[in-house]
């Protein structure tokens, strides 16, 4: 159980209620891109590491991308914002210091991320091994992994790109509280991390 510890009488702010910015479109280079996230409380700007922690999805290949920032310490919940990576047509020059702190559990294995490639149907879910009746909380896709491409699924499903259909909905609601939403974005990513696996 995690939690955090906050001087008596200060003030807990939820994350979701900050001012967030983080840098809209970076260019695809093959590396996992992490553009700098601002969060700042009124005049207070906060401290990555301290006051929030931010997590990337889907942020190597070309298409929408993901920072999930949870809150620490006197700030708490958690918020995403979204940005492109866009083809790189040569003429733009790559800040190295975009790539240098990516965490490499961002980085996506040989299968497309992308949400167009991965959405299946209610009948593909059970030649998938594994039939729609057994509901593998995390699997999206029901590929017998959870990963990635999970969480690009249920991202572009919170963000109206590509909805999931009803049997990949309740595999990606992890937390059982009928609702998919950053939270259980989060928890698939402490899940593929390492940190928290899921029950």
């Amino acid at each position: 159980m995690a939690f955090s510890i906050v001087k008596r009488g200060a003030t807990v702010t939820s994350i979701s209620r900050c001012t967030i910015s983080i840098e809209p479109v970076v260019y695809f280079d093959g590396t996992a891109k992490t553009p700098k996230v601002t969060v700042t409380h009124g005049d207070i700007q906060l401290e990555e590491g301290v006051d929030f922690t931010v997590n990337y999805v889907n942020n190597v290949d070309e298409g929408v991308a993901f920072a999930l920032i949870s809150g620490l310490g006197a700030y708490t919940g958690s918020a995403d914002r979204t940005f492109i990576i866009e083809p790189d047509d040569g003429t733009h020059n790559v800040d190295d210091s975009s790539e240098d702190e990516g965490d490499s559990s961002s980085d996506n294995s040989t299968t497309d991320s992308r949400p167009d490639n991965s959405s299946r149907s209610g009948s593909d879910d059970s030649s998938q091994g594994g039939g729609k009746d057994k509901i593998s909380r995390g699997d999206v896709n029901a590929d017998g992994n959870i990963n990635v491409t999970d969480i690009a699924l249920v991202a572009a499903h919170i963000k109206g790109i590509k909805a999931l259909d009803a049997d990949a909905v309740k595999r990606a609601d992890v937390n059982n509280d009928d609702s998919v939403n950053v939270t259980d974005i989060a928890m698939m990513a402490s899940h593929i991390k390492g940190i928290k696996p899921l029950v």
